[in-house]
């Protein structure tokens, strides 16, 4: 029956048939894994963690489409508040779909401020859509994650402490694609603001906890490649990039209908993803999605090809996510 309400389609196989590959535009989310926990058993950090990992597919993440770790366990039986502040944490960075599995009922005030924490719920739901990647780990199990917001220069940073004892972890600037210059750096969880440092930010993370920021810098330069045919799916060939990894490509297109149009996007010789293109009001009044894409280092072709109506692709614009690990 007609609901008036918005549907969405969960797709779950528990990530057996690696449909971060072939789910986009078929489902809104799908699952990367098996449960984090089964009844009657607590959950723990170790399954939380692996659900993380094994969600990571930011190429498939984009304009409405998820990579789904599962249902929260924050504020079930075995978590404390810190480690449910680096769940929540881990599954906002990921901008993965905040379903909460704890009982709504009975939870604790606590329970509660953690996930209605807007800060955070506002880093997992940005507009731009795009998942956190891992951007350094200088030593084993000290890790930075970046997931580049809407805006220019904006970004959420995770530094994951993995280890068993408490330790400084660096977030550089350069790592996450934006310039040397000073960033402004706040800390989501204690809602304070830690200043404005140049090149990089380090701070101590208690062990097996997290520390989740915002980062307010400055735009690394990138390349625009513009579409010189009358295709509405152009191929862009001689996307150039100087060494292998994680690209920020922002795609401009026109989309003059009243609904959502569709377009695959193939790298080289990878899968073709699924994006979704919102209107933009008129036929000649464009837009940005973004989505992350691993290009080889030289010479890359970029191919979009139709779902049904296309919407009119004008330009690409490339920038790196450097890393300092690949």
């Amino acid at each position: 029956a007609v609901t008036g309400r918005p549907l969405v389609l969960s797709l779950c196989e528990w990530g057996t048939g690696n449909p971060w590959n072939w789910a986009a535009g078929t489902g809104a989310m799908w699952r990367t894994s098996t449960d984090i926990v089964y009844y009657p058993d607590n959950p723990t950090m170790t399954n939380i963690l692996a659900n993380f990992d094994k969600s990571l597919h930011p190429a498939a993440q984009h304009t409405g489409y998820y990579n789904d770790p599962d249902m929260m366990t924050v504020g079930m039986n075995g978590l404390s508040a810190a480690q449910n502040r680096t769940h929540m944490g881990l599954w906002a960075i990921s901008g993965a779909p905040l379903l909460a599995g704890n009982n709504l009922a009975t939870m604790s005030s606590t329970t509660a401020s953690i996930l209605t924490n807007s800060e955070v719920v506002a880093i997992d739901q940005d507009p731009r859509g795009l998942q956190g990647v891992k951007v350094a780990e200088d030593s084993t199990g000290l890790q930075v994650y970046s997931k580049i917001l809407s805006g220019t220069g904006k970004r959420a940073v995770l530094l994951l402490n993995r280890t068993s004892a408490a330790a400084n972890i660096t977030a550089r600037w350069q790592d996450m694609g934006l310039t040397t210059a000073s960033a402004a750096v706040r800390n989501v969880w204690s809602a304070s603001n830690a200043g404005s440092f140049a090149t990089s930010y380090t701070t101590s993370v208690p062990a097996g906890e997290g520390v989740l920021l915002t980062v307010s810098g400055t735009e690394a330069s990138g390349t625009t490649y513009e579409d010189t045919t009358s295709a509405t799916t152009p191929t862009f060939t001689g996307v150039t990039a100087s060494a292998a990894g994680t690209k920020l490509i922002d795609i401009t297109y026109a989309n003059g209908g009243t609904a959502d149009r569709k377009a695959t996007l193939q790298v080289g010789g990878q899968y073709a993803q699924t994006l979704a293109f919102p209107p933009t009001g008129s036929a000649t009044t464009y837009r940005t999605v973004s989505v992350l894409a691993s290009l080889a280092k030289g010479s890359n072709t970029l191919t979009f090809g139709a779902s049904g109506t296309a919407p009119d692709i004008d330009a690409v614009a490339v920038r790196a996510v450097p890393g300092t690990n690949g």
